[in-house]
Order: structure tokens, then sequence, then C-alpha cells
């Protein structure tokens, strides 16, 4: 399983994609330790995730890097 992180000044979007490309499921979190914290437990509930893709890690995906 694969997670990609979308983020943004107050949210970051998480989804859970299938080894072999399919959607699985995706929510969004705050920008906080608390929301990062969520995002991780929301990968970790669907199983054993590979690799996850963060979009800004230099900027606003920095804090869930």
């Amino acid at each position: 399983m694969l997670g990609g992180v979308d983020s943004h000044a107050d949210t970051i979007h998480v989804a859970v994609i299938s080894d072999n490309g399919g959607h699985l499921a995706d929510a969004e979190f705050t920008t906080t330790a608390a929301g990062y914290a969520a995002a991780l437990a929301f990968l970790e509930a669907h199983g054993h995730v590979r690799a996850i893709g963060v979009e800004g890690t230099s900027s606003y995906g920095a804090g869930f890097t």
C-alpha cells in the first residue's frame, strides 16, 4: 500500500492507494501536531504502508514530513 499527501496552509489531504494503483480511501486533516498524528494513524489503519509521497515538502508539507 502507498500513501499520498497534498499539503496546504491549513490542511493536508491524505490518500491511500493499493499496490496496483487503486484508490482505497482519502481524508483531510489539519496542519497541527494532532492533525499530523491523525493522518499517520489513518494511513496505518489501512495496513502496511510501503511509501508516502508528500507534495510540497519544503513548504506547507514540511511539518508533516
